[in-house]
């Protein structure tokens, strides 16, 4: 599989989620096109989420805090598959079982992007990719919703969707 990246082919997809065609990254805004992300909420115990900082060289929200993982699924992708992709490339875990937590949609530069958010329990040690992530930080969840509503500029704006669209209450 390609990395990621402005080139990569994405499932176009309609108001009800259904593949209409593909469309390269870098064109998504340009065109308005629907697309798909999914994001993970990964817990060191069901009081302790796993934040991810963005790096400084991130085209969209640089040095944001966001969620413990964060992906555009290629064309032909699969939530989980995804989900289970950026574990790896970006945190260097494999195998975290995932629970669905649900979907929603979110309007973002004026396209209609369809989230799908998992979670999981994760033990084991991170190793973050530094040309994607500035830092990590174990955040109990009492903590991170004070944080967001204190200075909501500080987190990405689809994790503060996030936060109030779908229940954050650990697995």
């Amino acid at each position: 599989m390609p990395r990621p990246g402005l080139d990569m082919l994405l499932d176009q997809v309609d108001a009800e989620d259904r593949v209409v065609g593909t469309v390269a990254r870098k064109d998504v805004f340009r065109f308005h096109a629907g697309f798909r992300v999914v994001h993970v909420f990964l817990f060191r115990d069901k009081e302790t989420l796993l934040l991810q900082r963005l790096a400084s060289t991130r085209e969209r929200h640089p040095l944001r805090w966001g969620s413990s993982v964060a992906a555009y699924l290629f064309a032909g992708e699969g939530y989980e598959e995804a989900a289970q992709r950026r574990l790896r490339e970006e945190l260097g875990i494999a195998g975290v079982e995932l629970e669905p937590r649900g979907r929603t949609i979110m309007f973002d530069q004026g396209c209609r992007k369809h989230i799908m958010l998992f979670s999981g329990i994760f033990r084991g040690q991170a190793h973050p990719d530094p040309m994607h992530i500035a830092e990590l930080r174990e955040v109990g969840l009492n903590e991170v919703s004070r944080l967001a509503e204190s200075d909501p500029d500080a987190f990405t704006p689809t994790f503060r969707y996030l936060l109030g669209h779908v229940n954050l209450g650990s697995p």
